[in-house]
């Protein structure tokens, strides 16, 4: 999974962000552990120095990012509402960012007549194929760019949000192992999957993070009925529990 994600039935890839709980002992289930990932996040900022200016640092990040997201949306808003029908075959909306400061407008292209215009176009004719302002290529540009924009805004946040944890615990003095305990369900909470046994599923790091939405068991039949009341626990919507 981590290396080829999932694929769902129309082709489309998913990696999702993975992280396991429990000792294991190949290099494979070391690499998400959430042991080495807590060592990851913590390496490097516990010294003050080194923490505040990472800190200042996340921030400034994140206003760019805040500028950039804030400047796809417009774009794509300005194309989006440019029409309230579908083009017809032969047009494209665009965005002329030598102007776009100025009018906020996006501008209609006629291909077959090789001329643009602010104006926009008559509805197609009865039967004539059509094209929606969400299927141009400039709109799938900005989409893109803001989309990468907006996980990457997420991912900076998380980063910040684990930096102001070790500030806190630093001011209030707390103890490694209390910093390493609020790590751990700040890590937690930022993934898509935890992966665990039946038998850690009721440690104090997994009882510290959310509810999951989904929980699901695997080889269930070999378990007693009980060994799965922690990992149901765990659950605040759907169970599964599967395998023979």
């Amino acid at each position: 999974i981590l290396e080829g994600g999932f694929v769902d039935g129309k082709g489309k890839r998913y990696n999702p962000s993975m992280i396991r709980v429990g000792v294991g002992q190949s290099q494979a289930v070391k690499v998400v552990s959430l042991a080495s990932q807590v060592d990851k996040k913590l390496e490097g900022i516990l010294d003050e120095g080194g923490l505040e200016m990472t800190r200042r640092n996340l921030r400034k990040e994140l206003q760019t990012l805040e500028a950039d997201i804030a400047h796809g949306r417009k774009r794509l808003q300005a194309i989006d509402t440019a029409s309230v029908w579908p083009l017809g075959h032969g047009w494209e909306i665009r965005i002329d960012e030598d102007t776009f400061g100025e009018t906020g407008q996006a501008y209609f292209v006629n291909h077959h007549q090789e001329r643009t215009t602010y104006d926009c176009p008559p509805p197609p004719m009865y039967g004539q194929p059509t094209i929606h302002a969400r299927s141009m290529p400039d709109f799938k540009r900005y989409a893109s760019q803001t989309v990468a924009c907006v996980e990457k805004y997420f991912r900076v946040k998380r980063r910040l949000e684990q930096c102001d944890i070790v500030r806190r615990h630093i001011d209030k003095g707390s103890s490694h192992a209390a910093l390493r305990q609020a790590m751990e369900a700040n890590v937690l909470q930022g993934v898509h999957m935890v992966m665990t046994t039946l038998g850690t599923a009721g440690s104090r790091a997994m009882e510290s993070a959310h509810k999951f939405e989904v929980v699901v068991v695997d080889e269930a039949a070999q378990s007693v009925e009980p060994s799965t009341l922690a990992a149901l626990h765990l659950g605040s919507r759907h169970a599964v529990l599967v395998g023979d």
